[in-house]
């Protein structure tokens, strides 16, 4: 996967993730993370609204995924771009008299 196919991956899967998060916070009247945290608990407890819960978690193991893979094509797009600088601080270092 290449640095733009990554970022690009990682925004859907983070937007999709976070479309799903305001949804739910909304359902459960949740004001913050740790409200809706609680509010997901309690739901499962009572086994309502599985799908929309079940559905979270799986934006939420992508969201996860797509965090890990833009993470590589990072440090590898560094590494790539250490190495031009690098060679072209030695080109230029051949140039100076």
């Amino acid at each position: 996967m290449d640095y733009l196919q990554a970022r690009e991956a990682y925004k859907l899967a983070y937007h999709r993730w976070l479309n799903m998060q305001q949804r739910l916070k909304e359902l459960f009247h949740a004001t913050d993370d740790g409200d809706l945290e609680l509010a997901m608990l309690e739901a499962r407890g009572q086994r309502r609204h599985l799908d929309l819960l079940n559905q979270y978690a799986q934006l939420s193991a992508a969201f996860d995924k797509a965090g890990d893979q833009w993470d590589t094509v990072q440090e590898q797009q560094a590494r790539r771009t250490a190495e031009v600088i690098a060679q072209v601080n030695k080109d230029i270092a051949y140039l100076e008299c």
